[in-house]
């Protein structure tokens, strides 16, 4: 007996239906919001895959080649990333902003930033 006098393991029907359709009910907000916070973890995951990508872009072609390295399948070691060379990438990355550092000015370009002159 317990110390209500009701026998060790009985639960009213009523309390036993309550507490079902409780723990039902804070099974379904949870699958809710696991399913919310997946959704918003995958529009995150696939804005950043897009920023990445631009940014490979815009760094040429020894970055593309880079980025298609870091994303091999075989590429699962400490060993295999510690021999990859990045140099080539900032090696090209430098050599294009002192291109356009040194490239002349675009008179086009120079109406558009300063229309007063």
């Amino acid at each position: 007996m317990s110390w209500d006098g009701t026998p060790d393991g009985w639960t009213p029907p009523g309390e036993q239906r309550a507490a079902d359709e409780a723990a039902a009910k804070f099974e379904a907000e949870r699958a809710a919001a696991d399913t919310r916070t997946r959704t918003l973890a995958d529009a995150i995951s696939f804005g950043l895959d897009r920023i990445a990508l631009a940014i490979v872009a815009a760094g040429g072609r020894a970055a593309a080649d880079l980025f298609e390295q870091l994303n091999a399948p075989d590429l699962l070691t400490a060993e295999a990333l510690a021999e990859l060379n990045p140099q080539p990438v900032r090696d090209a990355m430098l050599a294009r902003a002192r291109a356009d550092a040194e490239s002349e000015d675009d008179p086009e370009l120079d109406d558009l930033l300063n229309p007063d002159d």
